[in-house]
């Protein structure tokens, strides 16, 4: 219900918050039980009362601020019984995630404007519910696109699609086999009120279309294979992200690609396609291991690896024949997908 305007509450100020956002909420964890609380780790309650304001759904500019009394939980694969299991947040199916994926903690409104609920999605700049299709519960296990949203309750999910959200912090979860998912530890990039800005993390190989082993994908060939990688990234809060690769045979030889197919590789998160991005990188792939220009460029819903050479020409899967001293190396910044 919306809170009331002033006050005392449990001896201290009830006002009312107009900024957007989470006020007196925490986050805890305890046997596999994500709970949104009370900012002070006690369980919400009439004595210790949360609040979150959202945008007002049919009033575009106006804002609703809303007690929250009772605790909202999820379960993991930790747990007794996973609530979120099936949800693939934008992963391939079957792939194990052995890295921290940042997810991000949401208050979402109804259609009267009357029963927020919490929820979480891989995105920290949604503004609005995903259509129907890209939403889960416990009920429904359906968000499955990189920017769709879990909701932790089975409600009736028309009465939440495409009305506003707003972001309350963030966590970090674990893909595990079957499709669950393991939130892991809180340290100090984790809460409400946080968005990971200086956290960066591993993306690992051989997942989101990428083969075993490789941060690229076979593409009709075999996708080549570096004895040392380092590929990691970053998500801003206004949707951005940052992905910095080195991929390379040190002192050891990798495995050669085959194939004269266009080399790709496919990211941690989807992107907007509809908004071209071009990175900056190099390549070593000839005696005496000179550098080569080359500018990773996104391309459907992968990047692919153009030449500096006057040509729309690319590296392809066998332009590494897995030489020690041999690698590829690059970065780009793009906005991701919401929609």
């Amino acid at each position: 219900m919306a809170s009331q305007s002033s006050g005392l509450q449990n001896g201290r100020i009830n006002a009312r918050f107009e900024a957007m956002g989470a006020h007196r909420l925490g986050m805890k964890l305890a046997a596999g039980v994500f709970s949104v609380c009370g900012a002070n780790g006690l369980d919400l309650s009439n004595l210790n009362l949360g609040y979150v304001t959202i945008p007002t759904r049919g009033s575009p500019g106006l804002l609703s601020t809303y007690t929250i009394n009772a605790n909202q939980s999820f379960m993991d694969s930790a747990s007794s019984g996973s609530t979120i299991i099936g949800n693939l947040f934008g992963t391939t199916a079957g792939d194990i995630w052995s890295e921290d994926v940042p997810f991000y903690l949401y208050a979402c409104i109804d259609d009267a404007n009357s029963a927020p609920i919490f929820g979480i999605a891989r995105v920290p700049n949604l503004a609005q519910a995903p259509i129907a299709a890209n939403i889960g519960t416990p009920a429904s296990a359906t968000a499955d696109v990189s920017y769709g949203l879990f909701l932790f309750s089975s409600v009736t999910i028309a009465n939440y699609d495409l009305n506003p959200v707003v972001c309350l912090g963030c966590f970090r979860m674990r893909k595990i086999t079957g499709d669950d998912w393991t939130v892991q530890a809180f340290d100090n990039s984790d809460g409400v009120g946080r968005y990971f800005e200086d956290t960066n993390f591993t993306y690992p190989a051989g997942v989101n279309g990428n083969a075993s082993g490789a941060y690229f994908a076979d593409n009709g060939g075999t996708a080549p294979t570096f004895s040392a990688n380092n590929v990691s990234y970053k998500i801003s809060r206004e949707g951005m992200l940052w992905l910095g690769a080195l991929c390379a045979n040190l002192a050891v030889p990798g495995t050669a690609g085959v194939g004269a197919v266009e080399l790709r590789s496919f990211l941690p998160i989807e992107f907007d396609s509809t908004i071209f991005s071009i990175g900056s990188g190099s390549y070593q792939n000839s005696p005496g291991n000179p550098f080569n220009n080359m500018a990773p460029i996104s391309s459907g819903n992968y990047l692919s690896f153009r030449l500096n050479n006057g040509t729309t020409s690319s590296l392809n899967n066998n332009s590494f024949d897995g030489t020690a001293g041999y690698g590829i190396y690059w970065d780009i910044d793009m906005p991701i997908r919401t929609v």
